[in-house]
C-alpha cells in the first residue's frame, strides 16, 4: 500500500470497501497491508468529511403559519452552491415542511 495512504480519494474508497467487508478494522488492515494507525487516521478524516457534507445545509424556518395561500404563490429556494428550487401554485406550509424533511 505504498504511498496510497497519502491520497484521500483512494483512502476513502478503501474505507468504503472496509464498511462493506464485514471485517473488523484490524482484520481489514491486516488483509490489505495497511498500518492500523493509517487506517484510523483516514477513517476519522472520512467521517469528518461525511459529517461536514451532512451539516452543510442551513436550517429553514417558515415564518408564515398561514395554512394555505389565498392566491397562486411562487417560492424559490436558493442554495449557496447556486442550486435553485422553484415551486408555484397553491403552497401550504405543511407541503413545504414535507419537502424540507425529504432532503
Amino acid at each position: 500500500m505504498a504511498r496510497a495512504h497519502r491520497n484521500p480519494e483512494k483512502m476513502f474508497l478503501i474505507i468504503e470497501q472496509w464498511e462493506l467487508s464485514g471485517l473488523t478494522q484490524g482484520e481489514f488492515c491486516q488483509s490489505q497491508g495497511i498500518p492500523e494507525s493509517t487506517f484510523y487516521y483516514w477513517h476519522r478524516k472520512y467521517k469528518e468529511e461525511k459529517a461536514g457534507f451532512q451539516n452543510s445545509f442551513i436550517p429553514v424556518t417558515i415564518k408564515n403559519e398561514q395554512k394555505t395561500a389565498s392566491d397562486q404563490s411562487t417560492l424559490t429556494i436558493s442554495y449557496p452552491n447556486g442550486v435553485q428550487i422553484s415551486l408555484s401554485g397553491r403552497l401550504t406550509t405543511d407541503y413545504i415542511r414535507e419537502l424540507i424533511h425529504i432532503f
